[in-house]
């Protein structure tokens, strides 16, 4: 959340995903009872931005939660915002003008409400934003994959099935509520601060050339070129965006002494911001193994797992994707 104010939680349904989110936002000091945060469920028939802020019709504009939200959002704390299910519909769709806006002045212009053409402004301090976004997923065949708009902004965070315990309670219980702090902007910002230049990862720009490598489609006919398939290269860039958030959040990593380290910070952005981008067909081959091996000489253990998983997916299913 340092480096990036959306975090998307991904997997099946019943594993934690929505307590999770909401055990982080009560830990800054966020209640779903009071102003600074919001539940909301995404529905499949989400296709604009009307549906997050609001809609107008003969009798004038109806704001959404959300919309009230950062419309009387002070500039001295925290907002969380949880969408739960997240793609049951194209997230792209109702969600590219507040990516627009989170990217740029934090300016959102809804031209169908009632601000006469003033517009309305994401929550900032001192300008650091202010919003926090929780996602979650589940991809199954009601879901939506989440475009790369979305995935290069976003650290994807699997939440795995745990093993059952011997016993199991006969009532369902709220999630232990860990104790309320508030985290003061301040506190926020010195957590956030960071020289001007930051040397990026060597494991992170060899990876680079990996992915960003390309080869041109083997000529002949069309029935040999099924046959070199497997021989050609895909090419996957990864952007700007991406390498400057996985050295930030290294960066943080760091100075975070006797949690995480340098080689497990990279591990897991490899597993959060770079995987999730990786899907196509067999022209996938040669860049995977190429990765596996360069993740697997840096014993980056997490990501050379998950890729392991894409390998094998590509050996029987011709189709490798981190989300299958």
């Amino acid at each position: 959340m340092k480096v990036r104010p959306f975090v998307v939680l991904a997997g099946p349904s019943g594993v934690g995903k929505s307590a999770l989110a909401q055990l982080m936002f009560e830990a800054f000091g966020g209640s779903l009872d009071g102003q600074d945060a919001l539940r909301l469920a995404v529905e499949a028939n989400w296709t604009d931005s009307r549906f997050l802020f609001g809609r107008r019709d003969a009798q004038g504009f109806h704001p959404t939660r959300f919309y009230r939200l950062l419309q009387n959002a002070p500039s001295d704390r925290l907002f969380h915002v949880l969408l739960d299910e997240m793609n049951l519909a194209h997230v792209e769709y109702y969600f590219a003008q507040l990516l627009s806006a989170m990217e740029s002045d934090g300016q959102l212009w809804i031209h169908e409400d009632d601000r006469g053409g003033v517009p309305l402004q994401l929550p900032m301090g001192n300008n650091l934003p202010l919003l926090r976004i929780y996602g979650t997923i589940n991809v199954d065949e009601s879901t939506q994959i989440l475009s790369d708009k979305v995935v290069d902004r976003v650290n994807v965070i699997e939440v795995e099935a745990q093993a059952p315990s011997p016993h199991v309670s006969s009532v369902r219980k709220r999630a232990r509520r860990i104790p309320r702090f508030h985290i003061t902007l301040e506190k926020l910002r010195e957590w956030q601060e960071a020289d001007d230049l930051l040397a990026v990862p060597i494991e992170l720009r060899e990876i680079w050339e990996v992915m960003a490598r390309r080869e041109p489609i083997p000529s002949g006919t069309a029935n040999e070129q099924s046959d070199s398939l497997r021989q050609t290269r895909m090419c996957i860039p990864i952007g700007h965006r991406i390498i400057q958030d996985i050295t930030l959040f290294v960066h943080y990593a760091e100075r975070l002494k006797g949690t995480i380290g340098r080689k497990d910070a990279i591990d897991l952005q490899i597993l959060q911001r770079i995987l999730p981008k990786i899907r196509g067909d067999v022209r996938l081959n040669e860049m995977l193994k190429e990765l596996a091996h360069l993740l697997n000489k840096h014993q980056l253990h997490r990501s050379t797992k998950r890729l392991q998983r894409m390998l094998d997916q590509l050996e029987f299913e011709q189709f490798a994707s981190f989300w299958t």
